[in-house]
């Protein structure tokens, strides 16, 4: 072989098997590929606990308020996650799943701010329910055991029993829609993640044309690969 055919190698697999077994072939030799295949878990699990921040905002233009801001809240969340590893661009893509049992309650009066009125609302929102993220992460690799990630989902999710209750005695049910979110974290040790993440406003009172009822979330999220 001419000095200009090791010259023209390119430094990837299929160039160098190439080569070898051309170069064994030339010398009238027995060729046999042996091929190693790279052992890969394409599902992980995850077990996850954190802490939500919550606010609701209901507007009712007919009402001599017109406006309900409650406060934030801090409430718990707990989570289990499946996530698929797609098989491309060197595991750096994945799906996920991540059922999450989260709850928001808090109950707050309002005084009109009609000057001929002396009105105060008083009302309680219990809020209970099972948000079903489904959506795609996306890595960057620092090294083997860490990584930054980013993550996109749509939530859907599952009612428990969740009310809006007046003082007057006049209940709304919860219907929430589905939501957007957004996440960015990082994992260490190829076990322990730190996440956080917003969801995007999500109305609850679908059912009820003559009331806007916003709820927004943001989270911080800790978790734990099981296996």
């Amino acid at each position: 072989m001419s000095i200009n055919k090791f010259k023209s190698i390119k430094y990837h697999e299929v160039d160098l098997v190439s080569f070898f077994v051309g170069y064994i072939q030339c010398k009238g030799e027995d060729v046999s590929e042996y091929l190693i295949k790279e052992k890969r878990d394409w599902f992980e699990f995850y077990a996850k606990a954190g802490v939500n921040f919550s606010s609701v905002r209901i507007d009712l233009p007919t009402n001599d308020i017109g406006v309900f801001d409650f406060d934030k809240e801090k409430t718990f969340r707990f989570s289990v996650e499946a996530e698929y590893i797609l098989p491309f661009n060197n595991n750096k893509w994945s799906l996920f799943l991540e059922p999450t049992y989260q709850y928001y309650k808090t109950e707050k009066g309002f005084k009109s701010t009609n000057p001929y009125s002396h009105s105060t609302y008083f009302l309680v929102i219990d809020y209970k329910s099972i948000e079903i993220p489904i959506g795609i992460r996306h890595k960057f690799f620092i090294s083997n055991k860490t990584n930054f990630f980013i993550n996109i989902a749509n939530v859907f999710e599952v009612v428990m029993d969740s009310k809006i209750e007046f003082e007057s005695g006049k209940k709304l049910d919860i219907t929430p829609g589905n939501s957007f979110m957004a996440g960015i974290g990082i994992s260490v040790m190829d076990r322990f993640t730190v996440e956080y993440r917003y969801i995007g406003g999500r109305f609850l009172t679908r059912n009820y044309g003559a009331y806007s009822t916003k709820y927004q979330s943001s989270s911080i999220i800790l978790g734990y690969k099981i296996f």
